[in-house]
């Protein structure tokens, strides 16, 4: 496997995983967090919920996306592996300029 797309495999399992945490308890996070700020703390509670909103929407497409890139450039190592061991094999050694 490749570098680039064991990274993209690490990162898409990691997206997909945050996101199912903030699906699953990001609710009670936020009243936490809320409740620990007080009232004074409107700017902070728009930023967290704005976090928490963003990670809620953009995680599982990212994760998706990331994932599927992965396979894809897998798929295209092998394919241009093959290609290439099958130009090489009905290159005539003769034809070859040097």
């Amino acid at each position: 496997m490749l570098d680039s797309s064991k990274k993209c495999l690490g990162w898409g399992i990691a997206l997909a995983a945050v996101g199912t945490i903030v699906l699953t308890w990001g609710t009670n996070l936020y009243t936490a967090v809320v409740e620990r700020m007080g009232a004074n703390a409107e700017v902070g509670e728009w930023a967290f919920s704005f976090i928490m909103t963003l990670t809620r929407s953009a995680a599982f497409p990212m994760a998706a996306a990331l994932i599927a890139a992965a396979i894809i450039i897998e798929s295209l190592r092998q394919v241009v592996r093959e290609a290439i061991e099958a130009r090489a094999s009905a290159q005539d050694p003769s034809a070859v300029e040097g």
